[in-house]
């Protein structure tokens, strides 16, 4: 017969058994330690087309556990305190391990799993290298391992990630990673993403679009060209967006024979567009039709910032792309020079 000492130590002998095993083929499991970093939270989410939230994940005594339902292989980002990140290859089934130290979370050590492991060596390899060459190593990684997931993460670290994107490079590579992994469901989603902010970059033509603005006229990327032309991006919503559309308005004043200007709203409510262009007296052509992301302008053009814009010389070609306000007046001053 058990005594009560005896189930007690039959119970933390399961509890030990199962905390040992791995999760199951439903789950990743991660888990880290951290020296020099007792306390804090850092978060955990997939940027991907099906972007399933944010997690909170808690570090108590310099570690953590966190467990996540997958329903197939999934690319989670890691976001530390100090906006530092590290990419991981989630795999149902799989259990990821990570260790750092608080004062260089950009050189984590990831393992558990092969491919995770094959991005450890390579960020290790290439951390104190200026970042042109490591952009060079990690495009030549991708092409040399264009069929695996840590190709396809490299990607992401080096060429989705940046607002100044070397666009023409990361086509191909992305041409390259969807011919090699075309029964993926992560590389498809990373397509339909990213294609379009790629195609509408600098040094790319602006994409064929075309709508009816506000006021009637219609504006395609056909009526833009013969002059430089600027597309804002802005929305009711956006407290940002009240000095972009104040920095189109000098504009206006200073270049309008010189420039075309063409506002996008990224609002989900035409009414509320059109009163906050009265109210704004905003005399460029608008364009707005409820669907906000989902517009096909949007879609077209690959809006990314929400304020935004696309700079585009006479020709038609796209000088760069989502300037800061505080920048953009010079640029637009330096391109009619």
């Amino acid at each position: 017969m058990l005594t009560r000492c005896s189930l007690c130590s039959l119970f933390l002998l399961a509890l030990v058994v199962l905390t040992a095993c791995g999760p199951d083929k439903h789950h990743v499991r991660i888990t880290g330690e951290f020296k020099n970093l007792n306390n804090a939270e850092f978060y955990v989410y997939n940027d991907g087309a099906k972007f399933a939230g944010i997690d909170t994940v808690r570090i108590e005594d310099g570690k953590f556990r966190y467990e996540k339902a997958l329903e197939g292989t999934e690319v989670l980002t890691l976001l530390y305190p100090n906006f530092s990140r590290t990419l991981v290859i989630a795999e149902p089934g799989t259990t990821i391990h990570i260790a750092g130290d608080a004062g260089k979370l950009s050189d984590v050590d990831v393992s558990g799993t092969e491919s995770n492991e094959r991005l450890s060596k390579f960020r290790h390899t290439n951390l104190s290298k200026p970042a042109s060459n490591v952009r060079m190593a990690a495009a030549q990684y991708i092409r040399d391992n264009a069929a695996t997931l840590d190709g396809l993460v490299l990607f992401l670290e080096y060429f989705a990630g940046e607002k100044e994107l070397d666009a023409p490079t990361a086509l191909q590579l992305l041409d390259l990673l969807k011919q090699k992994q075309a029964d993926k469901v992560l590389i498809t989603q990373l397509d339909a993403r990213l294609r379009p902010l790629l195609s509408n970059s600098a040094r790319m033509p602006l994409q064929n679009f075309s709508a009816t603005a506000l006021n009637g006229t219609v504006v395609s990327n056909a009526t833009l060209k013969g002059k430089p032309s600027l597309v804002v991006f802005w929305a009711n919503w956006s407290a940002e967006s009240t000095e972009m559309l104040n920095c189109v308005k000098r504009l206006q004043r200073a270049y309008g024979s010189k420039m075309q200007i063409v506002t996008v709203s990224m609002d989900t409510s035409i009414p509320d567009c059109r009163h906050r262009v009265t109210a704004d007296t905003l005399t460029v052509p608008t364009l707005c039709d409820g669907k906000a992301f989902r517009s096909p302008v949007a879609e077209k053009l690959g809006v990314r910032y929400v304020p935004g814009n696309i700079l585009v010389d006479a020709a038609g070609h796209v000088v760069a792309r989502d300037i800061p306000a505080a920048d953009l007046e010079s640029r637009v001053s330096k391109l009619l020079e």
